[in-house]
């Protein structure tokens, strides 16, 4: 067997992963798009500065999503309380057809040296209760 197993090896750890996306965004970009842009970069900006007080970093935000990766859950966890906590007050302060609702999960996954994309399926979630969509009606 002579292949060489060193040009191979992949490092793989694991990783939190705290994923997040705007509940009814289409809707609320079809009433709005200029002031659903403009609430959601204030946002994200809440976002950014949550996750790098956790040591976390964002990782990407295609769409109305945030993906960032955490060395702990625990700082992943701390990050997603404190993001909604610091977004209930702003969302308050706009009519409620405007307020814009994150739905947060947070879960553990091997993350590779050899693919840098971070993939999640969020697993535990800090989306309030009141803040989950309701089941649409049977037709």
């Amino acid at each position: 067997m002579g292949d060489n197993l060193a040009d191979d090896t992949v490092e793989q750890k694991l990783a939190a992963i705290l994923a997040a996306d705007v509940a009814g965004y289409s809707a609320l970009m079809g009433d709005d798009e200029r002031a659903t842009v403009a609430t959601l970069d204030a946002y994200r900006d809440v976002f950014r500065d949550h996750v790098a007080a956790e040591h976390g970093r964002v990782v990407d935000t295609a769409g109305d999503s945030v993906l960032s990766v955490f060395p702990s859950t625990n700082g992943a966890v701390r990050a997603a309380l404190a993001i909604q906590a610091d977004l209930k007050p702003r969302n308050e302060a706009l009519p409620e057809a405007r307020r814009m609702r994150f739905r947060i999960g947070v879960n553990l996954s091997a993350t590779s040296s050899r693919n840098p994309t971070v993939r999640s399926t969020a697993t535990a979630s800090t989306s309030p209760p009141a803040w989950r969509p309701s089941p649409s009606p049977a037709a």
